[in-house]
């Protein structure tokens, strides 16, 4: 059985989370709250927490083109709580900062200073791109 684009989703934003440079272990608990849609791709709006005990925070991961199982590398968190009012809002604030963050790391600088991305984000994404990006896990 072929997973959905949801399962893809919620596995690059644990994958994401788990990375020791974000959480650095699954989070406790996590949920999708939602989905939007931006410059033509899906997002997926996740709710977490770090431990049992802490508050939810917010995440993004997308976006992915048609039914694409792969996203283009949007997958972010600033570990900010989540508010249910402002979900959407905020998750499009995040991949607008990470689309902007992309683009000036990735083409405002001479070739020769750019290094190997550290994160997905780092990665330039375009409807054209979308699905060509691996999971933070695997660069």
């Amino acid at each position: 059985m072929r997973p959905t684009q949801y399962e893809a989703a919620l596995a690059a934003m644990t994958a994401w989370l788990s990375h020791p440079q974000e959480l650095g272990h699954e989070p406790a608990e996590i949920e999708c709250t939602g989905t939007f849609v931006l410059h033509d791709m899906t997002y997926y709006i996740f709710k977490y927490k770090d431990t049992k005990d802490s508050e939810w925070l917010l995440g993004v991961n997308g976006g992915y083109e048609g039914d694409s199982l792969s996203d283009c590398g949007h997958t972010f968190s600033e570990m900010e709580p989540y508010d249910e009012k402002t979900a959407v809002k905020d998750a499009t604030a995040l991949v607008e900062m990470v689309r902007s963050y992309s683009g000036w790391n990735r083409q405002s600088r001479p070739r020769s200073v750019r290094k190997k991305p550290a994160h997905s984000w780092d990665l330039p994404c375009s409807p054209k791109t979308a699905g060509t990006r691996k999971n933070t896990s695997e660069i």
